[in-house]
């Protein structure tokens, strides 16, 4: 088991290298995949599905959707309730962008709240990589 945690933590790593932009520092990186692992403890996510969500393939699966909420309570982006911690956002994508132009742009288009908290974080994110390539999860 250790190994296949391992394997994992390594075809993260690519992924989001190749992914991720820009790329996620040790970490960076350590503390997503921890925080995916405990939130797949309570989701029920699997590892198959947020390696396809580090590639951009978002799958519209109620387990991922709390998985994706999880991670988004744990790095700030959403609150407990689930309402868009917009400043942690703003200066998540800031940094990401290439101006505060196409950073409000990205924001008006994704972060908007949806009928629930998963489905919020799930469209979010989705929106983002479609929009601009960008993992807000790392």
């Amino acid at each position: 088991m250790k190994s296949f945690c391992v394997l994992v933590f390594i075809a993260l790593g690519v992924i989001c290298s190749v992914k991720c932009k820009p790329g996620l520092t040790v970490e960076q990186f350590a503390k997503i995949t921890e925080y995916s692992k405990k939130c797949r403890e309570t989701s029920g996510a699997t590892v198959e599905q947020m390696l396809k969500v580090m590639a951009g393939e978002y799958e519209n699966d109620p387990k991922l959707k709390a998985q994706l909420f999880c991670i988004n309570k744990k790095v700030g982006i959403q609150d407990e309730s689930g309402k868009l911690n917009m400043a942690a956002i703003m200066a998540k994508l800031s940094k990401l962008t290439s101006g505060e132009k196409e950073t409000e742009d990205v924001m008006r288009s994704c972060a908007v709240d949806k009928e629930s908290p998963e489905e919020t974080a799930y469209s979010a994110l989705k929106c983002v990589f479609d929009t601009k390539g960008i993992n807000l999860i790392g």
